[in-house]
């Protein structure tokens, strides 16, 4: 079960960054945030946005193992997932305007 809590962790942590990598530089090229909550977190500063996503929601996903495996497991699974397709679709976006992710 620690080999599966240690996945779900990785995927989640791994698509928030490539979420918020994606989504600092579409708006370098004058893209506009569409998510509310992160727009908050993207005016105070990428850098907390980068905290929060890379972080606090992966880290809150692994204290659940205090209560269940399985439900660190299940939030990780569900949330990773959901932000790794939220970054595969910025990636295309990206990649439709020739934009490099440099």
């Amino acid at each position: 079960m620690d080999a599966l809590v240690l996945a779900a962790y990785a995927l989640c942590l791994f698509a928030n960054l490539a979420d918020w990598w994606t989504t600092i530089v579409a708006l370098q090229h004058g893209f506009i945030e569409k998510n509310p909550i992160a727009r908050l977190f993207l005016t105070k500063s990428p850098i907390l946005n980068a905290f929060v996503k890379g972080g606090i929601v992966p880290i809150a996903g692994v204290a659940l193992v205090a209560v269940d495996p399985l439900y660190s497991v299940i939030f990780n699974g569900i949330v990773g997932t959901g932000i790794a397709v939220t970054a595969a679709r910025n990636y295309v976006l990206l990649r439709k305007n020739k934009i490099s992710l440099k």
